[in-house]
């Protein structure tokens, strides 16, 4: 295979490694496999496996702040047949943190709060 790093073809071992993001003040280290070249030793590119590590990050910044699942949200949502605009104005946040929350995408943790007052009441 080639190695975009080293401009050679090359043998690719498999390995685990962490890497570390920080997200709004909090380090999350988020453990993953890659190939590395056996001749220059940096990483093999992969746009799935960046895709992969983020989205783990960002589920896993989710879980330690105990943030509402997009899941929960839309099915509340749902049974009370309400749109994003509507449940804005019953959580008194932005219609952009109802659309962030709903697609799984990070609001502030204050926007999340006042999610949990309206869902969990």
């Amino acid at each position: 295979m080639f190695c975009d790093a080293c401009g050679r073809n090359s043998s690719f071992a498999v390995m685990n490694r962490t890497r570390t993001f920080n997200i709004k003040g909090m380090d999350i280290q988020v453990p993953y496999r890659t190939e590395i070249c056996i001749n220059c030793g940096e990483e093999r590119y992969n746009d799935e496996l960046e895709m992969s590590i983020m989205e783990k990050a960002i589920t896993m910044y989710r879980d330690k702040q105990k943030m509402l699942p997009a899941e929960q949200i839309m099915g509340y949502m749902r049974r009370h047949e309400i749109s994003a605009e509507e449940m804005a104005k019953r959580a008194g946040c932005a219609v952009g943190d109802i659309l962030r929350a709903e697609k799984g995408r990070l609001v502030d943790v204050e926007a999340d709060r006042k999610l949990k007052q309206v869902i969990c009441a």
